[in-house]
C-alpha cells in the first residue's frame, strides 16, 4: 500500500508517467524481493509494446521487448495482451509461448513469469504488468492478489496521465480558436473602421470644396 500510495502522490503531482509507473514496479520488488517486475506499455497500434518499464533489468531486455507484437505465442506478457487475460508461466524453459523469447530471460537465471493485461475502462489494453520468478513456479493466492493490485494501480496511473494529456490538448486547441477569433475579430473591426475613415476623409473634402 505504501508504494501505492507514494505513485498516486506522483502521479497528482503531475511526475513523468514513467516516474510513477517505475515506483510500482519497484513497490513491488520491495515486498517480495525475489521477484523482478516489469511494465510493458502498448503503442498507439494497440498491436505492439512501445516502452518498457523495467528498472532491474539490463537496458538491453528493455530494449528488445520495445515493438515486439502481441500475439497467441508471444511470451507471457504478448500473449496476455492478446488474450486479454492473464497468462501464468511455471517454466519458461519448457512453455512453448517463450520459444522465441526465452533468450532473453534465461541468461538473468529467470524461470517463471506471470502477466496480467492492463485493460482501460473504455476496455483497450493499456499494457501489461508482469513479475519474473527465479524459479519454476505458478503464484499462490497473495501473489495473484499482489499482482491483481499492482496492475489496478498502474491501469489507474496510465489512465489518469492520458486524461491529463486529452485535457492540455484540449485547452491548447480552445485557446488557439479564441486566438484565431480575437485575430478575425481584430481584422473585421480594422478593414470597417478603415473604410469609415475613409468615407469621413471624403465628406470632410466634399464640405470643404
Amino acid at each position: 500500500q505504501g508504494c501505492e500510495r507514494v505513485a498516486l502522490e506522483q502521479l497528482a503531482a503531475g511526475k513523468p508517467l514513467l516516474d510513477v509507473l517505475s515506483v510500482i514496479v519497484r513497490g513491488i520488488e520491495e515486498v517480495e524481493p525475489r521477484m523482478t517486475a516489469s511494465l510493458l506499455l502498448m503503442g498507439p497500434s494497440g498491436k505492439r509494446f512501445w516502452q518498457c518499464v523495467a528498472p532491474s533489468m539490463p537496458r538491453s531486455y528493455n530494449l528488445a521487448l520495445e515493438g515486439v507484437e502481441i500475439g497467441p505465442v508471444a511470451g507471457s506478457c504478448g500473449t496476455a495482451a492478446y488474450r486479454r487475460e492473464q497468462v501464468f508461466v511455471a517454466d519458461i524453459c519448457t512453455d512453448p509461448l517463450w520459444v522465441d523469447f526465452k533468450h532473453l530471460v534465461e541468461p538473468l537465471g529467470l524461470r517463471a513469469c506471470w502477466s496480467s493485461p492492463i485493460i482501460a475502462t473504455d476496455g483497450r489494453v493499456l499494457g501489461t504488468f508482469a513479475v519474473y520468478y527465479r524459479e519454476a513456479r505458478l503464484p499462490d493466492a497473495d501473489e495473484r492478489e499482489l499482482i491483481a493490485r499492482a496492475t489496478h494501480v498502474a491501469g489507474i496511473a496510465i489512465e489518469r496521465r492520458e486524461l491529463d494529456d486529452q485535457l492540455r490538448a484540449l485547452s491548447a486547441r480552445i485557446e488557439a480558436v479564441r486566438e484565431r477569433d480575437r485575430t478575425a475579430i481584430a481584422r473585421e473591426i480594422h478593414d470597417e473602421l478603415g473604410q469609415a475613415l475613409t468615407a469621413l476623409k471624403m465628406d470632410v473634402a466634399w464640405v470643404q470644396r
